[in-house]
């Protein structure tokens, strides 16, 4: 009876060993930003690539002049549509300006203005260059509207966010979503980013390595699309794993052991 004890306490433990071993996943599947041992350079370069204007962008636009009666026939009377905290993408899209099938603006005096391979910085200048003709003092003033992009898959807040700063980058982005659940693969993330009008790109990105922060995907683009897939497999992380569960399995199951021993 002692001998069969023994070999039922050992198998007991042996399988509680084998389920803390295949249920924890090992840290080096959860941390961020993991250098090479070998490399010692903590400097690296964050690769930025310039936002040409898209087809059915918005843009904020905003003309300033000393005279207020033709700044208020040029931007209307909501002339100041981005310092309200009140601003919703809804009211943006209203006051905005849309970029057309023809990569074209219609703005007052100058009439219709082309967007095409053009960033917010060369557009500013090319309108302010025009206003010039009609307004010597203008100074312009272009901002994206559509700041926007969305996070999926395993994350804590999936969902739709807007950026209110120019450069918003991966992390920031899974920061804003909540972080990853500990279900999301680190090594796996995708980026859907539109290319011209009728293509996208899928680039893929291991956030568990600092060379992410070379990856194109890094900094994000206007209407990107995160999405983080799950493990293969779901293992337990130490933040989930059911301690008290498994302790009252255990507990059972040598009362079950000690109750069949003394009979």
């Amino acid at each position: 009876m002692l001998k069969y004890n023994n070999i039922t306490y050992t198998l007991v433990l042996l399988g509680i060993l084998s389920l803390l071993i295949t249920s924890c996943t090992p840290v080096s599947r959860l941390k961020y930003l993991q250098r090479d041992k070998s490399n010692h350079n903590d400097t690296i370069k964050v690769v930025s690539q310039p936002y040409l204007l898209q087809k059915g962008d918005n843009l904020y636009i905003d003309i300033k002049t000393t005279n207020p009666e033709m700044r208020t026939l040029i931007n209307g009377k909501n002339t100041e549509p981005f310092s309200s905290a009140s601003v919703t993408p809804y009211s943006l899209f209203l006051t905005t300006y849309s970029i057309d099938d023809e990569f074209n603006i219609q703005l007052p005096l100058v009439g219709s203005f082309s967007c095409k391979s053009m960033t917010t910085e060369q557009l500013k200048d090319a309108i302010e260059k025009s206003m010039h003709r009609f307004i010597l003092d203008a100074i312009v003033s272009v901002k994206l509207a559509n700041t926007n992009f969305s996070v999926l898959g395993e994350v804590i807040r999936p969902g739709q966010y807007y950026a209110s700063q120019k450069h918003i980058n991966l992390l920031d982005a899974i920061a804003m979503a909540g972080d990853l659940t500990p279900y999301g693969n680190r090594r796996n993330i995708s980026v859907v980013r539109k290319i011209g009008d009728d293509n996208c790109k899928i680039l893929t990105i291991d956030i568990t390595k600092s060379t992410l922060i070379s990856s194109e995907a890094f900094i994000l683009m206007p209407n990107d699309i995160v999405y983080v897939e799950p493990m293969k497999t779901k293992p337990f992380g130490l933040a989930v794993f059911p301690y008290s569960t498994i302790l009252s399995a255990i507990t059972t199951v040598i009362v079950i052991i000690s109750f069949i021993s003394k009979k």
